[in-house]
């Protein structure tokens, strides 16, 4: 179960009587309800989404492209009955684990929870890059802006950052998007020069809008 008591849903995509359907009842005991589905069309249109899935190996081709655009993890089972197949490297990548051959009831809880806490972690590491991504390229910005303001005065970097800061303040906006409308400004008025601090804080007023 999870942390608030409630079943663990599971959705299993398989055209065979499997080992999860005979532990069933005792994995429902352990708080996973598995859903199981014979038919793609079936197996991707629940009203009640999942938890997580477990497909079994020979349907990965069929639902690959279906699993890859879900927001909940998946399991691979069957693993080592797959013959002479090859499994695609991008369904093993994206796939939260494994079952293979013929588990107990405890592997499987485990793998199940394993796979559910493996694909919290992935999310929170992924969107921590994107958090690392966007400020650098905020941060690029900013820079670009501030070395254009440089080419106009002779003012310190420190200088320009501060009245940018506190304009970006005063007009309750985002540092990057007040970068933003200076490139835009100086590109149109190419000729401006700025020969003061006084003269730069009262063309950042003009040249940067209060949030709307």
């Amino acid at each position: 179960m999870n942390k608030r008591g409630s079943l663990v849903l599971v959705d299993v995509f398989s055209t065979t009587t499997t080992v999860l359907q005979e532990a069933q009842n005792k994995l429902l005991a352990q708080g996973y309800d598995l859903r199981f589905y014979d038919n793609l069309n079936t197996f991707s249109a629940p009203s009640n989404k999942p938890n997580i899935c477990i497909v079994d190996v020979s349907k990965m081709e069929e639902c690959h492209p279906y699993l890859a655009s879900l927001p909940h993890p998946y399991l691979v089972s069957g693993v080592n009955f797959l013959n002479d197949q090859s499994l695609p490297e991008e369904v093993i990548s994206q796939s939260v684990g494994c079952i293979n051959g013929k588990p107990s009831i405890s592997d499987i809880c485990t793998h199940i929870q394993l796979g559910i806490l493996w694909h919290k972690e992935r999310e929170h590491i992924s969107r921590r890059v994107q958090d690392i991504d966007e400020k650098m390229r905020n941060n690029r910005i900013t820079g670009v802006a501030i070395g254009m303001l440089m080419q106009k005065t002779e003012l310190s970097e420190q200088d320009i950052l501060d009245c940018l800061k506190s304009e970006s303040r005063n007009k309750q906006r985002r540092m990057v998007d007040a970068s933003i409308e200076i490139i835009v400004n100086l590109q149109k008025s190419q000729n401006s020069s700025f020969d003061s601090l006084d003269v730069l804080k009262s063309w950042l007023k003009s040249a940067i809008p209060k949030r709307t």
